[in-house]
Parts: structure tokens; C-alpha cells; sequence
């Protein structure tokens, strides 16, 4: 009993390393690029923060100067952040697998052997099983797994009815990859027991791994037939879950899994299918458009205060969270010659202050035209602004008053 107790965990272990690694590897790789891109932009901003607190001690620039010049390097770095998280999203999209592979590939695993050995007793075999002369002393996981493996195969050798070992063996066989040996043993066990619903579920399920992750036309109707004869085989409901969540039909995954906790079985994993439905709950709600996060503006100024614009000053824009409790949320700087001009505030421009468009439904836009290039208003400044502006909506914002 103890042996097979030692087979069960070193099985489990060795089959999750071989689903998880490759991701693992993957998520290295890219944490590796970011992090050199986001050293690089680091550098290159203490270098320019160096550089200005030289003009500042030459009294080249002034301290409100050299404010505003470090806020506009901290937006820059913020910026240059935020677009190098973009582009790993982009490429993490287009090139790498979502840890929900291999998450539920382990929920299959951890279901399927729990609900098996709780439906067949498997265990008893193996301790009916003559043990090899060797001790596991000194042995690897690889070795002892290859030991129980024999260990099975001799069973159905020299006892080839043995339908329970021939189940067993195809479970194994298809944890190493080893599809078409898995689906030959499935077929062994159909042959001496007939077409079962534990059966024909784990078979199909070999045969979609081995089809490269499709339903073919085969498969799907030894699912139609698991699912006839038992339509709460978990083995069955979880590949049809599968394989719509990574077709992106949502519904008919939660659907799928639905039916294996609505079952009451007691013998799968209650929580990671509850995890898997709640993954595929959240893909399934609307996403959120990304181009409606933020404020169109048309930037203009009166025509009696126009006498008031240079062409070389400065305008700053902002957004910021509407009501008592003021945040800022995004910010950019345009110069006066471009007036009248559109603008847009979006994800973009944020500052890091932990609240951006996504999170509030209407915001503050107020522009401030200086003279100085300060942020900070001063006589003879415009400035202008609107509450309460929607996101998403396209606004006119006119600079009408004049700072005395």
C-alpha cells in the first residue's frame, strides 16, 4: 500500500512539472526582457535628473523650472512603462500560452485521477501486484515511476482481462504524452467491459491531445456517447469545457463545467472547477473599449483674450477625478501656437496616481496657458475649464479667463 501511495504523489508531481514548466519558461524569458527595458529607462531618467540638478546649482534654471521639467521626466518615464507593458501584453498574446493552459490542464488531471480512483479502486490492483526485488533506495522519481509503469504492464501481460490495470495504464501513458499508447489501452478496457461512459470520455480526451487540440468528428461522437450514457461524466464535461474555453465560447464552458458541480459527485475538485468557471465568467463579460477611456478636446481661446496668446507659451491639460476629493488622473503639454487645436486625454497620459478613466465615470478638464512655462498660475495667464465631462465624450474647452 505504501508503494502505491509513493507511485500516486511521484505520478502527480512529475505530470504537473511537465504541464507547468514550459509556461514558467516562458514567463522567465519575458520577465527578463522587461526588466533590462525598464533598467534602461531608469537610467535614462536619473541621467536627465542629473543633468537638471546641474543647471539648477549653475543657476541656469530656476527652482520652479526645475519642477516642472522633473514632473514632465517623471511622466515620460511613466509613459515609456506603460508602453513597454503593452507591447510584453501584445506579445505574451500573439506568442505565448495563457496560464490557464496549463491550470487547467492540471485541474483535468487532479479531477479526472481523483474522481477514478474513488469510481474504480484502482489502488486495489497495484497492491495485488508482485512488488520488484529492488528497494526505491537511491532511486530517482523517473526511475520509480518507470518501475510502476512496468509494474502495470507486466499485470496486463499476464493477465490481459484485466480491464481496471488497462484503464490505469492509459491514464499514465496519456500524462507522458503517450496518446497513442493511451488510446490503445482505453480500447483494451472497452473491448472486456464495453463502451462505458468512463471509458469513452478519457478515450476521448487521448484522442483530442493527440489530434492537436481539435474535436474531430470522431471524437465528438464518443463524447455524444459518454455524454448519453452519463451526461455528468466528469472526464467528458471537463474536455468539452476545455476545449470551448480555448475556442473562446465561454458559455458553453460554463455550461459544461456547471453540470460536474450540479452532479454533487464527491470525488473531483470542487474548488478548481469552481476556479475554471469563475476565469471563464470574467472572459465572458463584455470587454471594455479601450477608445471610449478618455476625453476628445477642442482647445480654443476667446476671441478678446486672444490678444493675450503667444506663440511660445505654454499650455498644460489635465483631467482630474470630479467632486470633493480631487485626483489627478492624466496630464500633457502643447504649445500656444497650435491653437485652436484637438487634444486627447486618455490611458496614455496617466500619471501614476492609482486612479485612471477606467475607474471613475466623469472627470474635471482644465486647461492652463503660462507664460512662464510654470505650472503654477500667474498674473497675465489663461486659463480655462469643464466639470463633470463623461468619458468618451468629445468637448469643446475655451480658455475665457484671465489670471489678475
Amino acid at each position: 500500500m505504501t508503494t502505491f501511495w509513493i507511485f500516486i504523489v511521484l505520478f502527480i508531481l512529475v505530470s504537473l512539472l511537465l504541464i507547468w514548466l514550459p509556461f514558467f519558461r516562458q514567463r522567465q524569458d519575458k520577465h527578463i526582457d522587461t526588466d533590462v527595458r525598464q533598467s534602461a529607462n531608469i537610467a535614462l531618467y536619473k541621467e536627465k535628473i542629473t543633468f537638471l540638478e546641474q543647471e539648477l546649482a549653475e543657476q541656469q534654471i530656476n527652482a520652479e523650472e526645475f519642477k516642472t521639467l522633473k514632473h514632465e521626466l517623471e511622466i515620460t518615464l511613466l509613459q515609456d512603462t506603460k508602453q513597454g507593458d503593452e507591447e510584453d501584453n501584445k506579445t505574451q498574446t500573439s506568442n505565448h500560452k495563457s496560464p490557464l493552459w496549463p491550470a487547467i490542464m492540471s485541474i483535468v488531471l487532479l479531477s479526472v485521477g481523483g474522481y477514478f480512483y474513488h469510481k474504480l479502486g484502482a489502488y486495489q490492483i497495484l497492491n495485488d501486484i508482485p512488488q520488484l526485488a529492488q528497494s526505491h533506495t537511491n532511486m530517482s522519481p523517473e526511475q520509480i515511476m518507470r518501475q510502476q509503469l512496468a509494474m502495470m504492464e507486466q499485470q496486463v501481460k499476464s493477465n490481459p482481462k484485466d480491464s481496471e490495470t488497462w484503464f490505469s495504464l492509459g491514464h499514465a501513458y496519456m500524462s507522458l504524452g503517450r496518446y497513442p499508447d493511451a488510446i490503445s489501452a482505453f480500447d483494451k478496457a472497452i473491448n472486456i467491459d464495453g463502451e462505458t461512459a468512463e471509458l469513452l470520455g478519457p478515450k476521448a480526451t487521448a484522442m483530442y491531445y493527440q489530434a492537436g487540440q481539435v474535436i474531430t468528428p470522431q471524437i465528438q461522437t464518443l463524447i455524444d456517447k459518454a455524454l448519453e450514457l452519463d451526461p455528468t461524466e466528469p472526464s467528458t464535461l471537463l474536455l468539452v469545457g476545455m476545449n470551448a474555453f480555448f475556442e473562446s465560447q465561454y458559455q458553453k464552458a460554463i455550461d459544461a463545467w456547471q453540470k460536474i458541480l450540479d452532479s454533487e459527485r464527491n470525488d473531483i475538485d470542487r474548488n478548481a472547477v469552481t476556479n475554471a468557471i469563475s476565469e471563464a465568467t470574467k472572459r465572458l463579460a463584455p470587454p471594455v473599449d479601450s477608445t471610449k477611456l478618455g476625453v476628445n478636446i477642442t482647445l480654443t481661446v476667446t476671441p478678446e483674450l486672444a490678444k493675450h496668446v503667444s506663440a511660445k507659451d505654454t499650455i498644460y491639460l489635465f483631467a482630474r477625478t470630479s467632486g470633493d476629493k480631487i485626483v489627478p488622473i492624466a496630464a500633457t503639454k502643447i504649445t500656444a501656437e497650435a491653437l485652436p487645436i484637438e487634444v486627447r486625454l486618455d490611458q496614455s497620459n496617466t500619471l501614476g496616481t492609482g486612479t485612471d478613466f477606467s475607474q471613475v465615470k466623469t472627470v474635471d478638464v482644465i486647461a492652463l496657458l503660462t507664460k512662464s512655462g510654470k505650472l503654477k498660475a500667474e498674473k497675465g495667464d489663461l486659463q480655462g475649464r469643464l466639470s463633470n465631462v463623461k468619458i468618451g465624450s468629445d468637448i469643446t474647452l475655451t480658455l475665457n479667463e484671465l489670471i489678475k
